[in-house]
């Protein structure tokens, strides 16, 4: 639950802030062809994060590395609810794109390897309901935020809901036989 919570959160994230454009280009005084960075940064910090993730995963283990991913894209989350103008906007939303797009195929690997082989197929459709359902309750969401609160809510929502699924992976995820691979260089 804990897994899939995770990559609902960072797959959520992608279109939830698309609803909010318009309140935070006027929030920042930001001209139209710049606050497309929002989006656009968080994204290209997701593409950067996910091939890596393989490799960090085998060095420093899924807890680790999923627990770390989730308190980076929750701190990012933290950021942007805070952040004071354009630029350190749309640097706090790579930060939490990194976290997000470490969290996305982490999740897929554990809840892969968690599962015997006649359970994957229930796996892999679980992820991509997830995938699907993100993307697609993201802007409704995003709407029900900003008409109840104003834009800095879409993010500072994330807090509670990250801190408690690293919690939860921190404690229930064990990895009793995982060593940290030796690698020179």
């Amino acid at each position: 639950a804990a897994a899939m919570g995770g990559a609902l959160m960072a797959i959520l994230d992608i279109t939830i802030v698309n609803v909010a454009l318009s309140d935070i280009r006027a929030s920042f005084g930001t001209p139209l062809d710049q606050i497309a960075w929002v989006s656009t940064g968080y994204m290209m910090a997701n593409i950067v994060a996910i091939p890596m993730s393989g490799w960090f995963q085998r060095r420093f283990g899924f807890r680790n590395y999923f627990t770390a991913s989730l308190l980076l894209f929750t701190a990012g989350s933290a950021l942007c609810g805070v952040a004071w103008d354009l630029p350190s906007f749309v640097a706090f939303r790579v930060v939490q794109g990194l976290g997000g797009g470490a969290i996305i195929p982490t999740a897929q690997a554990i809840l892969f390897l968690r599962f015997p082989q006649e359970k994957q197929g229930i796996v892999a459709g679980l992820m991509a309901t997830s995938g699907a359902f993100g993307p697609l309750m993201g802007p409704y969401i995003g709407g029900v935020i900003i008409d109840g609160a104003s834009w800095h809510w879409i993010f500072l929502v994330n807090v509670p809901f990250g801190i408690l699924a690293a919690i939860l992976i921190w404690e229930n995820l064990g990895e009793p036989n995982f060593r940290a691979p030796d690698i020179r260089i």
